[in-house]
């Protein structure tokens, strides 16, 4: 069976979640093949030789590659999201051998095999992605970039990209054109310049291939973009799930109450990481790690005043 290619990019603080995503990964697909090309700054030899032997004890091959600091000359950086989150406008010619990729984020967790998603016929088009449904307060900025249909605005934490399609388009100078003309309105990061590139021209991806956090709180929006069908399929039997948002979305944090928690901590634990140092454990999180996400997300948007996103998350109610 040929092998799949998985690209991921991460320093030195997210490699255990990475550590967890690729135990999942080889978990939820038992005799597959994988090339896992990981992308990074420079980051200490032990980090490297450790996920090089977790991909050996599941029979994938570990292809690191160090990415200058040069590259992300001219592009907005200066954001809350770390240099890493720019490697995918690179990806084409960094990877110049490889034709097809599977991008996945350190914070996301496979739990169905993937050869569906590798297999996709993307019909011309240069990738594949989920549409974001948690856009509710970034609805100016979407239309900022020219995305005037918030509906198209895609998260790229996974997708199925076409790297030759998006080599012979030269799609690392539209990418780079994209930063700088909507610099001040950039907000996401890479995310950002990639739908103002693509955002018409993308294969739309269910629910289910990319289960972001937010799809367990803002129920409504979730249901505006993707539909009953695919929110039901999503929750009953997700595929990736993505631990986006805040801090109470990141299974690290001790006041994290995300679903799926216990099956980071699982492969993390099984990747040979030890648990998170738990920097926020107290007694007021012990509590509120077992309040509802949608609950939570209520009492935070009404204490910032933020009355009609509130209105929003109680809608299903």
């Amino acid at each position: 069976m040929n092998p799949i290619d998985v690209v991921n990019a991460a320093d030195g603080g997210y490699v255990p979640h990475t550590a967890a995503m690729l135990h999942s990964l080889f978990s939820a697909n038992p005799g597959q093949a994988f090339t896992c090309h990981f992308l990074h700054k420079g980051i200490d030899d032990s980090h490297l030789q450790a996920l090089e032997a977790l991909c050996a004890r599941h029979g994938a091959r570990f292809a690191p590659t160090v990415v200058a600091r040069s590259r992300l000359e001219g592009l907005p950086i200066e954001g809350r999201f770390p240099e890493e989150a720019w490697y995918r406008v690179f990806l084409p010619q960094l990877l110049p051998q490889v034709d097809r990729a599977i991008w996945l984020d350190s914070d996301t967790l496979v739990l169905k095999p993937i050869r569906e998603l590798w297999t996709l016929d993307l019909a011309g088009l240069p990738l594949a992605a989920v549409p974001n449904p948690a856009l509710y307060t970034f609805a100016d900025m979407v239309k900022k970039i020219g995305v005037e249909d918030r509906s198209q605005y895609f998260n790229s934490g996974v997708m199925l990209l076409d790297l030759k399609q998006l080599r012979d388009e030269g799609s690392e100078t539209a990418l780079r054109a994209a930063g700088a003309k909507y610099r001040q309105w950039i907000r996401f990061a890479d995310q950002d310049v990639l739908n103002v590139v693509y955002h018409r021209r993308y294969r739309r991806l269910r629910l289910a291939w990319n289960v972001l956090a937010h799809a367990h709180v803002n129920v409504p929006e979730t249901l505006r973009v993707h539909g009953l069908e695919e929110y039901r399929e999503a929750m009953a039997a997700p595929r990736i799930v993505h631990f986006t948002g805040l801090e109470v979305m990141k299974p690290w944090y001790y006041r994290c109450s995300h679903p799926h928690r216990d099956a980071y901590l699982h492969h993390r634990a099984a990747a040979g990481w030890p648990p998170p140092d738990y920097p926020d454990r107290n007694l007021r999180n012990a509590f509120m790690r077992h309040v509802p996400l949608r609950l939570r997300t209520v009492a935070r948007t009404a204490w910032y005043g933020r009355y009609a996103e509130m209105l929003s998350y109680l809608r299903p109610w």
